[in-house]
């Protein structure tokens, strides 16, 4: 009898001959489990065996296991194997397992192409599955392609998915598109889901845009969800950090805020380390070592002793020494 482990290596091997002998389309595909082939992939993964490339497209355009053809496809992502973008466009294309879909549209965030860009579209727009509509969003942020700019706009204010909505107002962001800033105002204002609020408020923050600093100051005023709250903190903050700004997060309910306000402080002065700290500064860092969290307490008490004020320990608070 021919032990197992023989017959599964020259099942491989005739694999490898027929799909490097052939077209990927139209050689035979060899029985061979889905089990099988999943331990495959795992050993090439493992090894990172970039040899073995034709195997891997070989599963992306012939394997009958729909787990199998989203696991090539990450496989041909992580050992980056662009000779594989043909396939996996044609996957995102046409396969009928919404995971394979979704394999694939996720892959093609390693594959900047101009060959992408209209798949992603089509796909972006019409696929049935939500994940994989987002995922497409998120790939087509990862193109360098400020065409895509319209779309995105349109899957942001649109799109029935909140993942879809999120992925695209992250896109927006890391690609800047400038013409995206008004649709992420009005994510950031009106969307149902707070996920996709805060995805905007994060893309907002990108563009580093001083004329964005009313909104966020605005917003901030009547926002009520904490993690908004602290979003739109840290976009005002990053774009007008004076005193009274600083100081408005430092008499904040939210200790995260109170935080990031104390950082900002810090930050300002340490522009300045050789000058003697400004009264209202160091009535500021005063206040901050009874602040009852403890980590802002210690950062204020570090900061004062590093410029050489003495900080009295009272358990539960610290005390300037005058």
């Amino acid at each position: 009898m021919i032990p197992k482990g023989l017959v599964r290596a020259l099942l491989i091997s005739a694999l490898i001959v027929l799909a490097a002998a052939g077209s990927l389309r139209g050689a035979v595909t060899p029985s061979i489990s889905e089990s099988e082939a999943l331990n495959e992939l795992e050993t090439i993964i493992d090894a990172r065996d970039s040899s073995r490339l034709i195997l891997v497209r070989k599963f992306i355009s012939d394997s009958p296991s729909p787990a199998v053809r989203a696991r090539a496809i990450g496989t041909a992502m992580l050992l980056h194997d662009e000779g594989a973008l043909p396939l996996i466009l044609e996957r995102l294309a046409r396969d009928r397992d919404r995971r394979v879909r979704r394999a694939a549209a996720l892959a093609l965030t390693e594959f900047p192409s101009v060959l992408a860009i209209s798949p992603l579209i089509e796909s972006a727009t019409q696929d049935p599955d939500p994940l994989v509509r987002a995922a497409c969003a998120r790939a087509i942020g990862r193109q360098n392609n400020e065409s895509a700019g319209r779309i995105l706009i349109s899957l942001l204010l649109g799109d029935e998915s909140y993942e879809v909505r999120m992925e695209a107002a992250q896109s927006i962001g890391r690609l800047k598109l400038r013409e995206g800033i008004e649709a992420l105002k009005i994510a950031a204002e009106r969307d149902r889901e707070i996920l996709v609020r805060l995805a905007a408020v994060r893309a907002l923050q990108t563009f580093e845009d001083k004329n964005l600093f009313s909104f966020f100051r605005k917003e901030f005023e009547v926002a009520i969800d904490p993690d908004l709250r602290l979003e739109l903190y840290r976009g005002m903050v990053a774009l007008n950090g004076n005193r009274q700004v600083i100081s408005l997060g430092l008499s904040d309910r939210d200790e995260r805020i109170r935080f990031a306000a104390l950082e900002k402080l810090i930050e300002s002065i340490s522009r300045r380390e050789n000058e003697k700290l400004r009264d209202d500064t160091l009535h500021l860092l005063s206040d901050m070592l009874g602040d009852e969290f403890k980590g802002i307490r210690d950062l204020a008490k570090d900061v004062l002793l590093s410029r050489g004020y003495r900080v009295r320990d009272l358990g539960v608070r610290y005390e300037l020494v005058e």
